[in-house]
C-alpha cells in the first residue's frame, strides 16, 4: 500500500511539473515518465493531451519505435483511422519485422475495412515467428473474424489458439461467444471436454462446457459444469448467477436457494439477488419469507420492478387484492413492456370487480405477449368467469394467428359447450385430447359439471387409453 501510494505521489507530481512547465519542449522526459503522463492522460480520457506528450518524445526519441505504436493507438481511440495508419508505416520502416507493428497494423485494417489485406499480413507473418509470437498473431486473427462477424471462423481460430495455450483466458472468454453467436454448441462440448482431460482446472473451460449444455438442453450436465467452475474459481461470480439461473429454469428452487445464498455470503447484498431469493420462496409457497426478503430488496433499489411484480405476486396470495393492484401498477410504471405484469394487474382488478379494467389490462397483456399462450388464457377465463363465453371465443379467434396449443383448445371447447355448441365442443375436445391427453384436467378446472356429460366421459375413456 505504501509503495503504490508513493506511486500516485510520483504520478501527480510529474503531471503537475509538466502542466506547469511553460517551455513543453524543454521538460526532461525519459521513455519512463512518457509512459507515466500518457497513461495518466488515458485514464483522464483526456487523449489530446496524451498526443501531445507522445509528440514532444517523438521529437527527442525519434528511432524509438514503441513511441510510433503509442501515438498510432491514441489516433485509433479518437477514430482517425488515416492518421494511425501513416504513424504506423513510419514505425515499419524503422521495423520492419517488429510483431507489435503487425499486429496494430491489422486491427487499423480492421477499423477501416480491409479483412482480407489484414488476413494476409497475418498469414505472411507466421512463418517467420516464435510460438508466442504465433499465439498473438492467432488472436489477432481472431479479431479479424471477430469484426467479419464470421462466428463460424472465430470459433476454429480461437480454438486454435488454446490448442498451443490452454490456459488463454483471453480466448477462453472469447471462444463463447463465438459459440454463442455461431451455435457450434457441439463442436464446443467436444472441445472443452477434451481441454479440460488435460486442464480439470480451467475454470473457463467448465464454464463454457456449462453454457454449451445449457443451449442444447442438458441441464443438468449445464449444472454441474458451472459448479465445477465456480468450485475452482471462488470469485467467479457469473458462473454462480447462471448456475442459479438454470436452476431456476429447472425448477430446482432450493438449489437455485443456496447459490444465491452463496452468492451474497461471498459478494455482498444486492438487490436483484434479494429478488432472485424472492421469487424462489414464492415458487416454494414461502410467500411470509417471500414479501419480507422483498421488502428489504425495495430499499436498496425502489426502482427494480420485480420486486414490486413478485411482492404483488406476495399480496395476491393473501387476496389482498387492492396492495397487489398497487404493487403491479407500480412495477409497470418502471417497466411496461413485461405481459405478466398487465395479466396479473387485470386478474387481480377481476377479483375486486372491476371488469373494465381488468379487461383492459388483461387486452394489453396480449398486445405484448401475443405468443404467451397464458395471455390469451388468462384473458379468456377472466371473460368465462363473467359468462361472456361469447366474448372469450372471440379472444380465443384473436389467439390463433400468435399462438398454438392443447390448454387454448381446451378452452374453446369449454366456450363452445357453454354456448351450447355441443356437437362443435366435442370436435375440439377431440383434437386437444388427441394432442395432450395430459392436459385434460385444465378442462375439469374450467368446467367442473363437464365430467358429467355422458359423451365426454366416453372421450376421455377412449383417449385416456391411447
Amino acid at each position: 500500500m505504501e509503495q503504490r501510494t508513493k506511486r500516485n505521489s510520483f504520478l501527480v507530481d510529474l503531471v503537475q511539473s509538466y502542466e506547469t512547465c511553460h517551455d513543453k519542449s524543454g521538460f526532461m522526459l525519459t521513455e519512463d515518465t512518457v509512459l507515466d503522463l500518457i497513461y495518466y492522460y488515458e485514464s483522464e480520457k483526456n487523449i489530446d493531451k496524451a498526443l501531445e506528450v507522445v509528440n514532444l518524445a517523438l521529437r527527442k526519441y525519434k528511432y524509438q519505435v514503441e513511441f510510433y505504436l503509442l501515438k498510432a493507438r491514441l489516433l485509433l481511440n479518437i477514430s482517425k483511422v488515416n492518421k494511425a495508419y501513416a504513424i504506423i508505416r513510419k514505425a515499419e520502416a524503422l521495423a520492419p519485422f517488429e510483431i507489435d507493428i503487425v499486429l496494430l497494423k491489422v486491427v487499423i485494417y480492421c477499423e477501416m475495412g480491409k479483412y482480407e489485406q489484414a488476413l494476409s499480413i497475418l498469414e505472411s507473418s507466421k512463418g517467420s515467428c516464435d510460438r508466442d509470437q504465433l499465439q498473438k498473431l492467432n488472436l489477432s486473427e481472431a479479431y479479424i473474424f471477430e469484426h467479419m462477424k464470421d462466428f463460424e471462423k472465430l470459433f476454429y481460430s480461437l480454438r486454435e489458439t488454446l490448442i498451443m495455450d490452454p490456459n488463454n483466458l483471453e480466448a477462453l472468454e472469447k471462444i463463447w461467444v463465438s459459440v454463442e453467436l455461431s451455435k457450434l454448441y457441439d463442436e464446443s462440448i467436444e472441445f472443452h471436454k477434451a481441454l479440460i482431460d488435460d486442464h480439470p482446472y480451467s475454470f473457463m473451460a467448465w464454464y463454457n462446457l456449462g453454457q454449451a449444455y445449457s443451449c442444447i438442453g442438458e441441464y443438468e450436465k449445464a449444472i454441474e459444469a458451472l459448479e465445477y467452475s465456480y468450485l475452482i474459481s471462488e470469485d467467479f461470480e457469473i458462473a454462480y448467477r447462471d448456475c442459479a439461473d438454470i436452476c431456476i429454469q429447472t425448477q430446482d428452487y432450493k438449489k437455485a436457494l443456496n447459490i444465491y445464498h452463496d452468492i451474497i455470503a461471498k459478494f455482498g447484498i444486492e438487490s436483484e439477488v434479494l429478488v432472485n431469493i424472492g421469487e424462489c420462496h414464492i415458487h416454494l409457497n414461502n410467500f411470509k419469507k417471500a414479501k419480507k426478503i422483498l421488502l428489504k430488496a425495495v430499499k436498496l433499489d425502489p426502482y427494480n420492478d420485480e420486486v414490486y411484480f413478485y411482492l404483488g405476486e406476495c399480496f395476491r396470495n393473501e387476496q389482498k387484492w387492492h396492495y397487489a393492484i398497487n404493487a403491479y401498477k407500480r412495477a409497470i410504471e418502471i417497466e411496461d413492456r413485461r405481459e405478466e405484469y398487465y395479466k396479473n394487474l387485470g386478474k387481480s382488478y377481476g377479483h375486486i370487480g372491476d371488469w373494465n379494467l381488468a379487461q383492459e389490462n388483461l387486452s394489453k397483456a396480449t398486445e405484448i405477449g401475443p405468443e404467451q399462450n397464458d395471455c390469451w388464457l388468462a384473458y379468456a377465463e377472466f371473460l368465462m368467469s363473467i359468462s361472456r363465453f361469447d366474448l372469450a371465443l372471440e379472444v380465443l379467434n384473436d389467439s390463433e394467428d400468435h399462438a398454438v396449443g392443447p390448454d387454448l383448445l381446451y378452452c374453446r371447447a369449454v366456450c363452445q359447450y357453454c354456448l351450447d355448441n355441443h356437437d362443435q365442443a366435442y370436435e375440439i375436445l377431440a383434437e386437444a385430447l388427441n394432442e395432450d391427453y395430459s392436459q385434460h384436467n385444465y378442462l375439469l378446472k374450467l368446467l367442473p359439471a363437464i365430467k358429467y356429460d355422458k359423451k365426454v366421459i366416453s372421450m376421455l375413456n377412449y383417449y385416456g387409453k391411447l
